[in-house]
């Protein structure tokens, strides 16, 4: 097996990662030589007592020997000993032989650990052997004690899938090449799940759902689940992004080595694993229970560093940046600070907490209240995970707390000094309230703000005397524009959203997103624009010299264009003079026609007078007995009757 490759380790059964890994008769009888070998050479060494001890761990599978002298060994003696070793005993080669968390062999000043021993037959018959032929009295009086141990038959897994174990072998170092003989742990004697079926990333998965990391599925519904399928498949509740709701679940060996999991509709993976054990009611009861299962609790914060952690790790918004956005907000002590944290007090004491919904151990969904005012300002939710803001704000509605724009406002918080004489203050919600500066502390709602994008407040510094109502930033009223339209005043940077703009109320500023461009620049009340707002009408169009071409619906000054007479404009350039002559290739739905009394009509509704001075006619005036009127290809000609009398 390649211990290097990730996937076929995680591919293997339980079992076979076991035995691979589990000490073998060979190495407890060369390891145990040794041991006997440094205690005969050694003279000291064998005038003190020893204590044997079997420590059988209950699994069913392994138990570990301990033997240890009862003095102390001073480190001579241990040089000794060592130096008595071969050079490949695993007695003086322990690195090699490391596992999690300690040692399958180890030595150590005081004695000889062999650890996670597999209760084999042959294992039993090797000890009684080395004990028996030691040749020392407290060895050969122990012999009796590997009797009482009951040798493995064979392997099951000892997975209770409700309380599935922690996984600890998440990496998988190259300093512990033996690591999987603690296995041992999760494997017995007797059961009903064959080791040999369990695949090694099963731990992995079941560890996840222990974890939270994974959002389990009902008690219930686990139980009515094969408990094998459920353990080589471990489907749980998805909650990120399109596949909240549904089932993911490890669909094969390669996959699971793989570390991909697949997702199904809920309905339709219980159908597949209970197949007809489980009726159409039965099974949308229990859909009905995962998707009320998957609702996540709501967590409550009070202290500053939990609430920057909160908020560097959770929703996106202008305060979720660290230090690389916040990079001036240092205390007096010259430790950074976030700037959220100047609205909890460090005891927890104050009116204002913060309420949140984790989502795969990340914050999802996030609110600040204030809890004597019994509102909150507003609720911040990532889109991968959708459910989190309805969760909270079900949370916010059944205890109490509505929402509302100065939720904040009256809250005591505590003053923050900063180098150079700030103080620490975050953007607050809503509309960037602003604090009061006391001697103590601050009050919010006051003249002070600080910017989005710096966290703190400079008392001594000019505060900005206007608001822009587009990005609610704080800038000195002869930087703002009014937006006649919308009622608003606009800072520099969002003028840049607006243009200039025939409306229905004439040229305006309005909205760029709102406008359509059109060729060129005009001037419509004396004033310039090359935009046409939505709101504009046909009627607009026309009192502001422009008209909107019915072929391709674009916007063009009316003095390149003709009106038809059913109303609609066509450009000069695509229409037919009244002496121009059919063609075949002539489009009867897009050309146009300038008949013969310079009126404009379609192709389709005109007639060419093929022998009355080859012009273009309204077909109405070609109606009559004089003409004889004939469809030819894509037009129509119309033809002078001959009367019968002259003709005589």
């Amino acid at each position: 097996m390649d211990l290097l490759n990730p996937e076929v380790v995680h591919a293997a059964s339980m079992e076979d990662l076991f035995w691979q890994h589990a000490l073998t008769p060979a190495e407890v009888t060369l390891t145990l030589e040794q041991l006997f070998l440094a205690i005969d050479t050694h003279p000291d060494v064998g005038k003190l007592g020893l204590t044997i001890d079997i420590i059988d761990r209950s699994n069913d599978a392994t138990f570990n020997l301990r033997i240890e002298f009862n003095n102390f060994i001073h480190c001579q003696m241990r040089t000794h000993i060592l130096r008595t070793l071969d050079d490949q005993s695993p007695l003086k080669n322990r690195d090699a032989y490391e596992t999690v968390p300690g040692f399958l062999i180890e030595c150590n000043s005081t004695g000889l650990t062999l650890r996670h021993v597999p209760k084999t037959r042959e294992m039993l018959r090797t000890l009684k052997r080395a004990f028996a032929t030691s040749g020392m009295a407290p060895f050969e009086d122990a012999v009796w004690r590997f009797d009482d141990i009951a040798p493995i038959d064979r392997l099951f897994a000892a997975i209770n899938v409700t309380l599935p174990p922690s996984y600890h072998f998440r990496n998988m170092p190259d300093l512990y090449p033996r690591m999987y003989a603690e296995l041992g742990s999760w494997l017995r004697l007797t059961g009903d799940i064959p080791a040999s079926e369990v695949p090694y990333y099963a731990l992995r998965e079941l560890g996840r759902i222990k974890n939270n990391e994974y959002q389990a599925l009902p008690t219930d519904i686990i139980e009515a689940i094969d408990k094998l399928t459920y353990i080589k498949e471990t489907p749980h509740l998805a909650i990120k992004g399109s596949n909240r709701g549904k089932m993911a679940y490890t669909e094969n060996r390669r996959k699971g080595a793989a570390d991909t999991q697949s997702v199904m509709k809920p309905g339709k993976y219980l159908r597949r694993v209970l197949k007809d054990n489980v009726s159409d009611q039965k099974l949308k009861e229990m859909v009905a229970e995962m998707q009320s299962h998957a609702k996540h609790d709501v967590r409550i914060v009070t202290t500053p560093g939990e609430a920057a952690d909160v908020y560097m790790n959770g929703p996106n918004s202008c305060m979720s940046h660290g230090e690389e956005r916040f990079d001036r907000t240092f205390d007096l002590d010259d430790d950074w600070r976030h700037p959220i944290e100047a609205l909890f007090w460090p005891d927890g004491s104050g009116d204002i907490h913060l309420v949140y919904v984790e989502v795969q151990n990340r914050p999802a969904a996030r609110a600040l209240i204030h809890t004597k005012n019994r509102a909150y300002p507003c609720v911040y939710a990532s889109d991968w995970a959708p459910g989190a803001r309805e969760t909270l704000e079900a949370w916010l509605d059944e205890n109490g707390y509505r929402q509302a724009s100065d939720a904040l406002d009256g809250a005591r918080i505590p003053r923050i000094e900063l180098r150079n004489g700030t103080i620490l203050c975050p953007y607050i919600d809503t509309h960037n309230r602003g604090v009061e500066v006391h001697n103590d502390h601050l009050v919010i709602d006051g003249p002070h703000e600080a910017e989005y994008s710096a966290g703190f407040i400079d008392p001594d510094g000019v505060i900005a005397d206007c608001l822009c109502q587009r990005c609610e930033e704080r800038v000195d009223e002869d930087e703002t524009t009014y937006i006649e339209r919308e009622g608003i005043d606009v800072c520099q940077s969002c003028l840049d959203d607006y243009v200039w703009a025939l409306t229905d109320d004439g040229v305006e500023l309005v909205r760029e997103d709102d406008c359509e461009m059109i060729d060129g620049s005009h001037i419509y009340g004396g004033v310039e624009f090359g935009y046409v707002h939505d709101s504009a009408s046909d009627y607009d169009l026309e009192r502001a010299g422009l008209c909107r071409v019915e072929r391709t619906g674009e916007i063009m000054d009316k003095d390149g264009c003709t009106q038809t007479d059913d109303g609609e404009w066509v450009e000069d350039d695509e229409i037919r003079d009244t002496h121009t002559a059919p063609s075949p290739n002539l489009p009867v739905y897009e050309d146009y026609i300038r008949v013969d009394t310079d009126d404009v009509h379609r192709t389709e509704d005109c007639v060419w007078m093929a022998d009355h001075n080859e012009w273009w006619w309204d077909q109405d005036r070609a109606i009559g007995d004089e003409y004889t009127i004939e469809h030819v290809q894509n037009y129509q000609v119309a033809t002078e009757v001959e009367d019968n009398a002259d003709a005589a």
